[in-house]
């Protein structure tokens, strides 16, 4: 294989690597179905505002709020008092964050990320190839510095 068709299609190689890493990276972003999310957000909020709840008998007992101030933030009491103002302000939020988003459930992450590393390291065992080919007619090229040895001993 000529010179430069070797470095065409490393290039190619390469840049559907660097495309299944970006496709890897992003799977850390992929938000979990929106269902999930608000049941999320409901045990929250019950979590808090358990948190925050205060006994009228302090006050029956002339102790006021003292003893609680420190201990019950802002946000405990809000979802104490008001727990559905707070779930529908967040419930808004999350349906603007779900626009087009995508959302899978653990496990379908789990699958596709497998999969990808399955095509990534066949894409990477692919490239080494082609560099042992290159270097046995002459041509010397530089392994990506970030090359899995896997692949680098598998061809």
């Amino acid at each position: 294989m000529s010179t430069d068709k070797t470095n065409a299609k490393l290039a190619r190689l390469r840049e559907q690597i660097a495309a299944k890493k970006r496709d890897l990276a992003d799977l850390d972003y992929v938000k979990v179905p929106r269902e999930e999310a608000a049941r999320s957000l409901d045990a929250s909020i019950e979590m808090y505002a358990a948190r925050g709840s205060l006994s009228a008998a302090s006050f029956a007992e002339g102790r006021g709020l003292s003893g609680y101030t420190d201990s019950i933030s802002a946000f405990n009491l809000l979802c104490w008092i008001a727990p559905d103002l707070v779930r529908k302000r967040f419930s808004d939020e999350l349906d603007r964050l779900y626009e087009g988003a995508v959302a899978m459930d653990a496990h379908a992450v789990d699958q596709k990320r497998a999969t990808l590393e399955r095509e990534l390291f066949e894409l990477e065992v692919a490239e080494e190839r082609l560099i042992v080919q290159a270097e046995e007619a002459g041509q010397r090229i530089n392994r990506r510095g970030d090359a899995d040895p896997r692949a680098v001993l598998e061809a």
